[in-house]
């Protein structure tokens, strides 16, 4: 599977710039709903959101090294703009635009946000790949997404670490975050953006099991970052260098052996998984080892 920036760069203003349009037609309406929706949504939200991750786990590390962004992943982080800079200044324009009072909008921002763990994050691109994807459904591919969201958030960390910037509703006390439950105003913790990191790394691990629901799956893990947008909780750089530091992280996964038959075991599960007239093909004897594997690892942790 091969990867263009250009687009990436692009989609983030094109989708910003729409739902800006959509919320000067679509004008004032039920946020109350949206709120209570919300706070329903985060008291069951338990982990950390990004500059206060947990240790990751021994039993179950990423794929990769997780020591530095430029010597593991070939790729240079840009410096975080100077939010007084002509670049800082436009990002929060763009934030400001994407605020919006549509009750559909919002609510899926809301529930993005709130989707931060790989089983919850997952289940949000259900839709997008047209079957129920869920631990329990799909363990090989939930065990996948573990590992990698590991390896993703240790490199946000460091990149936030060394890249200190103010929030847009830290900037501008006008706009509304989706919530502050996990986040500091003085965290300066805004670039890169880690949801997007993860939405889009779990996108492209998805495209590629999933190839018949690639564009579907890509699209939906563009949204995912754009709407930490749309929750004032990021500016459109620190969305965009989130999605170049997943693409960078995946281009380094696919050089690991262990990752690459992994995945194939994935697109088997979800070969089989699919309904329809045409008989499911057997397993392969690795995956099917590899699936029990990991749904024993699954129900043991859940316990």
């Amino acid at each position: 599977m091969q990867f263009e920036r250009r687009p990436e760069v692009g989609a983030l203003t094109r989708l910003s710039r729409a739902r800006a349009k959509q919320a000067v037609r679509s004008g004032a309406q039920g946020t109350g709903s949206v709120r209570l929706c919300v706070t329903r949504t985060f008291a069951m939200f338990c982990i950390g959101l990004p500059g206060q991750y947990p240790a990751l786990a021994a039993s179950n590390p990423g794929y990769l090294a997780d020591r530095s962004i430029e010597a593991d992943l070939g790729y240079r982080l840009p410096p975080a703009p100077d939010n007084k800079s002509d670049v800082g200044l436009l990002d929060l324009t763009e934030v400001r635009l994407a605020q919006t009072n549509d009750s559909t909008v919002y609510e899926e921002a809301y529930r993005d946000a709130g989707a931060y763990a790989s089983d919850q994050l997952m289940s949000r691109f259900s839709a997008a790949a047209g079957t129920n994807l869920s631990p329990a459904a799909s363990p090989i591919l939930a065990h996948i997404l573990k590992r990698v969201l590991n390896d993703t958030s240790g490199y946000v960390t460091m990149a936030k670490v060394n890249n200190p910037r103010d929030r847009p509703y830290v900037e501008d006390i006008h706009i509304v975050p989706c919530s502050t439950d996990y986040l500091r105003a003085t965290d300066h913790q805004s670039y890169p953006s880690g949801h997007a990191a993860n939405g889009y790394a779990a996108a492209l691990v998805l495209a590629e099991a999933i190839p018949v629901r690639a564009s579907a799956l890509l699209a939906r893990g563009v949204r995912y970052g754009d709407n930490r947008i749309v929750c004032g909780v990021h500016h459109p750089s620190d969305v965009e260098q989130g999605r170049l530091l997943a693409i960078a992280i995946y281009r380094k996964l696919r050089e690991d052996r262990a990752f690459r038959e992994d995945v194939a075991c994935a697109h088997q599960e979800f070969e089989r998984s699919v309904a329809g007239s045409t008989p499911k093909a057997p397993f392969s004897k690795a995956c099917a080892d590899l699936g029990s594997r990991y749904r024993a690892e699954l129900s043991s942790t859940s316990n």
